[in-house]
C-alpha cells in the first residue's frame, strides 16, 4: 500500500434518504396490517364453516328420511297410549322406565318396527356428535337446538338401543346419542 492510499479518507458509504426509510416503515406497515388480515379472514372462513356444517345437520334432521324416522316414532308412541298415560302424569326413574318397558312394550316384542328409524336417530346423533366434538362444527349453535331433544331422546329411548345391543351384539348402538346428550348438558 502506498502512502496516498493510506491518507486517502476511507469511502463514504452511502446513507438512506429519509425516503427510503419513510417507504421501508410504510412497507412494513402494510405487510403487518397484511398478515393481521389474512388471518382475521381465515379465522372469520373457519367460523363460518362451522355455522354451515351445524347449519346443514339443522337442514338434515328435517329431510325426508329423518322426517320418517321421527314419524315411525311417533306413531309408535300414539299406539302406547297406557305408558304415554303413565308418564305424562308421573316423572319415573329410568329403572322404572325400563321395567315398565320390559312389561309391555319388550314383553310383546312390539319394538321391531321401530328399530331402522332408532337406528336412523342414533346415526344422526353420531355425526352431530362427531362434529361438535371435533370442533368442525359450532357446539352452540348444535346445542341450542339438538342438546334438549338429544336429552329426552336418550332417556326415552335408552332402554330400546340397550335391547338393539344385546340383540346384535353391537355395544356402540346409542352410546353417541348419549355421549352427545351428556357433553351437550354438562355444558349448557
Amino acid at each position: 500500500m502506498s502512502k496516498d492510499e493510506a491518507a486517502a479518507p476511507p469511502e463514504e458509504v452511502e446513507k438512506p434518504s429519509k425516503f427510503d426509510s419513510i417507504a421501508k416503515v410504510v412497507t412494513l406497515t402494510i405487510a403487518v396490517f397484511g398478515v393481521a388480515q389474512y388471518v382475521y379472514d381465515r379465522v372469520d372462513a373457519r367460523s363460518n364453516d362451522k355455522k354451515s356444517r351445524s347449519i346443514s345437520y339443522i337442514e338434515q334432521y328435517a329431510n325426508a328420511d329423518m322426517l320418517e324416522a321421527r314419524h315411525t316414532l311417533a306413531d309408535f308412541w300414539s299406539r302406547q297410549q297406557g305408558l304415554v298415560g303413565v308418564f305424562r302424569n308421573t316423572s319415573v326413574t329410568q329403572r322404572t322406565y325400563g321395567a315398565l318397558l320390559d312389561a309391555s312394550v319388550f314383553r310383546n316384542d312390539l319394538d321391531g318396527g321401530i328399530q331402522p328409524a332408532l337406528l336412523k336417530v342414533d346415526s344422526f346423533y353420531t355425526q352431530v356428535g362427531f362434529c361438535r366434538s371435533s370442533g368442525l362444527c359450532e357446539a352452540k349453535l348444535l346445542d341450542a337446538y339438538f342438546c334438549e331433544t338429544a336429552q329426552k331422546y336418550g332417556f326415552v329411548y335408552g332402554p330400546f338401543y340397550e335391547r338393539i345391543s344385546d340383540r346384535t351384539g353391537d355395544t356402540s348402538v346409542g352410546r353417541e346419542l348419549q355421549a352427545y346428550a351428556g357433553e351437550c348438558h354438562s355444558k349448557g
